[in-house]
C-alpha cells in the first residue's frame, strides 16, 4: 500500500496538507494489529505524488491496483480491514 504524503508548494492541493504523513503511521500501527505483515507481504509505505491531487489524499493497493480516497482514520481502517479480510482469508 502506498500512501501520498506529496508536498506541494505555493498552497497548491495536496496529500500532506491532509496529515498523511499521521495517516501512515496510524496505517502501520493499524495493520500491525490486524496481522499485515511482510510475511504476508503486506507493506506500507509513504510515497511522493500519485497524480490524483484532485480527489485527495490518495492511496494505491498494489497488486490489485486498488485506488482509495480517505478523509479520516476511519477511513483506513475500513480500506485495511476489507483488506485483512481478503489477505487472511487466502490463508
Amino acid at each position: 500500500m502506498f500512501i501520498c504524503t506529496n508536498q506541494k508548494a505555493n498552497d497548491k492541493p495536496c496529500c500532506a496538507k491532509h496529515n498523511a504523513s499521521e495517516m501512515v503511521e496510524h496505517a502501520k500501527s493499524l495493520a500491525k494489529s490486524l496481522g499485515l505483515t511482510k510475511e504476508l507481504k503486506f507493506r506500507i509505505s509513504s510515497s511522493g505524488c500519485l497524480g490524483q491531487c484532485a480527489v485527495g489524499p490518495v492511496l494505491v493497493v498494489y497488486p490489485e491496483g486498488e485506488w482509495h480516497s480517505y478523509k479520516t482514520k476511519e477511513d483506513i481502517e475500513q480500506i485495511l480491514l476489507r483488506i485483512a479480510d481478503k489477505t487472511l482469508i487466502k490463508d
